[in-house]
């Protein structure tokens, strides 16, 4: 019985990974606030000086886009998804510019767009 309880134990540790600890960006106000968008990209893409929140996001999102956003929260895919989605549209330059940086070989970024879409209705 120990070993049960033993083993489910470890199966919980290894099935629930670390979150990442954030502070949460507002997207949708972000979207209607060009430069304010425009200074995340530049943070992100190492063009411009970060924001001591903004470089929190720079230290993950390698991590994050590698791994399918697998410690990302449900609401920080939601974000990830805006972010991507008005990256796309407003700037598919930085877009690409972006997919280069996080992910040279064309390996992640459709994959994480697509994981990511489920949360795009999140609120």
């Amino acid at each position: 019985m120990k070993t049960i309880i033993f083993l489910a134990v470890i199966a919980f540790a290894v099935a629930d990974p670390e979150l990442y600890d954030v502070v949460k960006l507002d997207m949708d106000k972000m979207e209607k606030d060009p430069q304010e968008f425009k200074s995340l990209i530049d943070c992100l893409l190492d063009r411009g000086p970060c924001t001591p929140v903004y470089k929190t996001y720079r230290g993950i999102v390698q991590e994050a886009t590698e791994n399918i956003c697998k410690k990302c929260n449900p609401y920080q895919k939601r974000a990830y998804w805006h972010f991507l989605r008005v990256l796309r549209t407003t700037n598919p330059v930085d877009y690409e510019n972006f997919r280069q940086k996080f992910d040279a070989d064309n390996v992640y970024v459709d994959i994480l767009e697509s994981v990511l879409r489920g949360f795009a209705n999140l609120k």
